[in-house]
């Protein structure tokens, strides 16, 4: 969000954000960010008066759009709908819906509601049109092509793997380690392989753990590498790992593309839509296969 933000500043718009996650960062320069955090348990991202507050912001503001957020769970996002009825709206879905999203999104919005509904891929629009009857356009996402242009690529022995994502069961962080080990178990024993796994989230404490007992000391877990710092990390790679399912789109994978490595991901999910099977990546039906392809 912070990227789209400032490339709209950048343009010359006028940008506001209301947001209910808590700032653990100082503000960009020239962007409006309204945080309306209710100090909920684990920085739940909601607030209980998050539909008058909202539209308290939007009254202020009277923007020409509402752009909505949604993911996977997004109550804030169906208070944002509500607050915004008065001013056209888009409400774009980053996130594939299964039944439970499906049926969340039914009964958020059983009132009357005009909006225009997007979702980033074909394949997140299938999910997102069972749950809607408006028809689901699709505006897929982007990357500023400037800093991988610039990118030179760093001379390094054996093979360096990297990955980029939340810590977190949807991601299927605890899996990949697996599938890093079980690639690693596929090659010459005298193989040069090193591993990095960039990102944070609830699951970094287990991580840690499995990356101790399957004695994975080839694999490295430096926390949450700044959106800015991974062109730097993937110049001395060579291959880039995406094990989520449900991945909506692939904007880490497409960045990894725009750097020029070789991305091996699940077949099935909006990867699909970034990759092309077999020239620029492997798409795998599993994470046997998954293994074998990095191997």
């Amino acid at each position: 969000m912070r990227s789209v933000a400032l490339a709209q500043r950048d343009r010359g718009d006028e940008v506001a954000v209301i947001t209910a996650t808590p700032g653990h960062f100082p503000d960009d320069p020239g962007i409006e960010v309204v945080r309306l955090d209710a100090h909920l348990p684990f920085e739940t991202p909601v607030h209980p008066r998050g539909v008058p507050l909202i539209r308290q912001h939007l009254q202020r503001l009277q923007p020409d759009v509402v752009h909505i957020h949604a993911g996977v769970v997004s109550p804030f996002a169906w208070m944002g709908i509500a607050a915004a009825s008065a001013w056209p709206t888009v409400v774009t879905v980053h996130s594939m819906w299964g039944a439970l999203q499906q049926q969340a999104f039914r009964l958020a919005l059983r009132g009357e509601h005009r909006f225009v509904l997007t979702s980033v891929s074909a394949v997140a629009a299938k999910s997102v049109q069972a749950a809607s009857a408006k028809p689901v356009l699709i505006t897929p996402n982007a990357i500023d092509m400037a800093p991988w242009r610039a990118l030179k690529p760093v001379p390094h022995e054996g093979v360096h793997i990297v990955a980029a994502l939340r810590f977190a069961p949807r991601k299927r962080a605890v899996d990949l380690l697996r599938i890093l080990r079980d690639a690693r178990a596929l090659m010459p024993a005298d193989a040069r392989v090193r591993a990095t796994i960039a990102g944070d989230g609830p699951l970094m404490s287990r991580m840690r753990a499995v990356v101790m007992d399957e004695g994975l000391d080839w694999v490295e877990l430096p926390g949450r590498v700044p959106r800015e710092a991974l062109p730097e990390l993937y110049a001395s790679a060579d291959v880039f790992v995406q094990p989520t399912i449900a991945e909506s789109f692939g904007l880490a994978a497409l960045e990894a593309r725009a750097a020029g490595l070789a991305v091996v991901g699940r077949s099935g999910s909006g990867l699909g839509e970034v990759l092309l099977d077999g020239r620029n990546g492997v798409l795998c039906a599993d994470d046997a296969s998954m293994s074998q392809a990095i191997a």
